[in-house]
């Protein structure tokens, strides 16, 4: 992804003498593995509200997975259950976990998503934590909410939800989320691989401060504050990093 190098190269600013690498196209080896295109499969939901409700395994379905693997297709926007993405990525990455003093990310174009007790429903995220972490390009997007505004105008301009409106509402909240192909996606890409550092090396990767990159946004308009309004690490934070760096032990509270 071209933005990808971008916000490495953005990152490189923040973390200096880390040894950061991209490597394109990781699961190619695999993409005519059926066990690998199934287990994808499995995972793709079709209803956010039903926890278990998953699509049903294809020949077709297990096709456009080989594609994607291999880089021929892009599965932008396609919902997967996210922890079992991030356990899928775990098992088939090359080389992965054989050194443990690397962090690794896997960016995707997949809509990664959880479950939320809270309203029994799931709901799309930019990240999802773990070994590997993965960043979600189409979480970027989706994930955080756009303003209340735009939602109160598109049940009044398009209330059958078909995107009958969908550019007059971008022209008329322009700037205020992203978009796909946005050309801020660098330097949010680039607060959430922090993220994934602090998660890896702290086990915390947010901040409670609205104007530093690690703040768990909610919200478009937050995450654009974060990301590219402040586009830095708060000062606490910013000796965390310096301490990670140099290989220091540290209390990370």
């Amino acid at each position: 992804m071209k933005c990808a190098k971008g916000a490495v190269s953005l990152l490189k600013e923040h973390t200096g003498s880390f040894r950061i690498t991209v490597q394109k196209d990781a699961f190619s080896g695999i993409g005519t593995d059926d066990e690998v295109a199934s287990a994808l499969v499995s995972l793709r939901l079709t209803d956010a509200g039903r926890r278990e409700e998953r699509a049903i395994d294809s020949f077709a379905l297990r096709d456009f997975e080989k594609r994607v693997l291999s880089g021929t297709s892009r599965a932008r926007g396609v919902p997967y259950e996210g922890v079992g993405l991030m356990k899928l990525y775990q098992r088939i990455l090359p080389g992965h976990p054989s050194n443990p003093d690397e962090i690794c990310v896997v960016i995707t174009d997949r809509l990664a998503m959880t479950w939320s007790e809270d309203d029994l429903r799931y709901h799309a995220r930019v990240a999802v934590f773990g070994f590997p972490s993965v960043v979600s390009m189409s979480g970027l997007v989706e994930a955080p909410a756009r303003p209340r505004e735009y939602y109160l105008a598109k049940q009044v301009l398009d209330p059958s939800g078909a995107g009958a409106a969908d550019e007059v509402l971008a022209a008329q909240f322009a700037g205020r989320f992203l978009e796909a192909e946005d050309e801020r996606t660098e330097k949010v890409l680039c607060g959430y691989l922090l993220q994934c550092i602090f998660y890896a090396c702290t086990l915390r990767p947010f901040c409670g401060n609205m104007d530093c990159v690690l703040f768990n946004a909610h919200w478009q308009e937050e995450m654009i504050r974060a990301q590219v309004t402040s586009g830095k690490l708060c000062e606490r934070h910013r000796r965390s990093l310096e301490r990670i760096i140099s290989g220091e032990p540290a209390s990370w509270g």
